[in-house]
């Protein structure tokens, strides 16, 4: 399921390329580099280094910006750079053999920081209080650390009003009471911590004109507390709820989410035809659950915005509804382990951006779909354990002229896509562009 969430990343990063960066002002291009160092005058340093953090650094009184994320830096944080009187930003993540000592943190009661990133540090002990003191601070990322958040210090947290806010791998056993006071956020993230039992029923009321982004996944959470038939956030463009233990049926974001990831779960019954309201989808992945019944007529026919479908082990049933029937950009479709039956749609070779089909594991009686093998994206095809047949095939279609069936045929293999009756070598040694025809017996 991990490579699909890759595919999806790599489609993003496509669609994102080209976009134009904002040129510097003319004046100010000195750059002064030391040791691994560039510092532009402009206010931001980013630092590439496995030295132990230069104290230069601290002497910036200027300075707004500083990124010292994965530069494999060790010792200590000069304290005075914690007291940097300008510094808004500071991202010190991914850097395991980083220390901080709590004495150091006192300087930074009042700094104007707004952005702290600490994912993947080293800090031990209780988050500290004057983490808590810093009136701007808006962007906050302990995810993977050390520190250890008791529900007191969590409290503290309660008068600071964030926009994003990350507590990954924080070793959380419930989700933070101080979230209910939470109004203007735009990422909350609690993902891969040990927080069991019901998503508490207060949960819908936070951040509802802002909340973009929810992750709840890799947690041992069971269900759901009062759950509103169509969850409240407005503006949520991305629900994440993978890898728990929820009960019950199917929730449904709001029509503004873009990805909705729920795979491994328990959820029960049909996926509701308001899922048809999420006209912006881009990935959707509802695979490895109990799910059952037929499959919404709009998932097969959704706009250009869908790129993944996996609905794969699942209980749903039925025929495979007609797909890809208006221009679409369909790259993944995992429709395996399920119950489907009846024929594969002939429509879905129009989905001519599709990379990887899944429908293994199904219970669908067809001849063998060598017309398939037309998609010029085809990467990866799983037919196995159906009822495919060649009785009363044809294979005078006209795509044997255009294109070839990709997929190698190995001789004496056993036979794991369920096809009855005789292979048609013969439609492949007549195929002028196949390239294993010496290999077919």
């Amino acid at each position: 399921m991990r490579m699909l969430v890759m595919i999806l990343l790599l489609i993003r990063q496509k669609l994102q390329c080209g976009n134009p960066m904002e040129k510097e002002k003319e004046k100010e291009k000195k750059v002064i580099a030391a040791r691994g160092m560039v510092l532009s005058v402009t206010g931001r340093l980013v630092i590439s280094s496995a030295f132990t953090l230069p104290e230069v650094v601290s002497m910036l009184s200027r300075l707004r910006s500083l990124d010292l994320s994965f530069s494999r830096f060790s010792g200590q944080i000069p304290s005075e750079l914690l007291a940097l009187s300008k510094l808004v930003f500071l991202d010190l993540s991914g850097n395991p053999m980083l220390q901080l000592q709590k004495p150091g943190l006192r300087n930074m009661e009042t700094s104007p920081l707004e952005m702290l990133h600490l994912a993947g540090t080293s800090f031990s002990g209780e988050l500290p209080t004057s983490i808590w003191r810093l009136g701007s601070l808006t962007n906050l990322d302990i995810s993977s650390c050390n520190f250890q958040l008791l529900d007191n210090g969590l409290s503290l947290l309660s008068y600071t009003k964030f926009k994003f806010l990350e507590l990954d791998a924080c070793n959380l056993t419930k989700i933070p009471d101080f979230l209910q006071k939470q109004d203007e956020l735009k990422l909350l993230s609690l993902s891969n911590n040990k927080i069991h039992g019901p998503i508490p029923k207060w949960i819908w009321n936070i951040s509802k004109e802002t909340l973009e982004y929810l992750d709840l996944s890799g947690n041992f959470l069971i269900g759901f507390d009062q759950p509103p038939v169509v969850l409240p956030w407005s503006k949520l463009k991305s629900l994440n709820l993978d890898s728990n233990m929820l009960q019950g049926p199917l929730p449904i974001p709001p029509p503004s989410t873009s990805e909705y990831l729920v795979f491994g779960n328990k959820l029960i019954g049909e996926i509701s035809p308001l899922i048809c309201n999420m006209s912006s989808l881009m990935l959707l992945d509802l695979s490895s659950n109990n799910l059952s019944g037929r499959i919404p007529q709009c998932l097969a026919n959704f706009n250009k915005s869908l790129f993944v479908l996996d609905l794969g082990n699942n209980r749903l049933d039925g025929p495979i509804p007609q797909t890809c029937t208006m221009p679409n950009n369909l790259r993944v479709i995992d429709l395996g382990e399920n119950q489907f039956q009846g024929q594969i749609p002939r429509s879905f070779a129009n989905c001519m951006m599709l990379e990887h089909l899944v429908l293994g594991n199904n219970q669908i009686d067809d001849i063998f779909p060598f017309w398939l093998g037309a998609l010029p994206q085809l990467q990866v095809l799983i037919l196995r354990s159906n009822r495919f047949h060649t009785q009363g095939a044809s294979f005078a279609e006209p795509w044997w002229q255009q294109s070839y069936w990709p997929y190698p045929i190995l001789p004496g293999k056993p036979n794991t896509t369920g096809v009855i009756g005789s292979f048609p070598k013969q439609a492949l040694r007549q195929d002028p562009l196949a390239t294993n025809k010496d290999d077919i017996p």
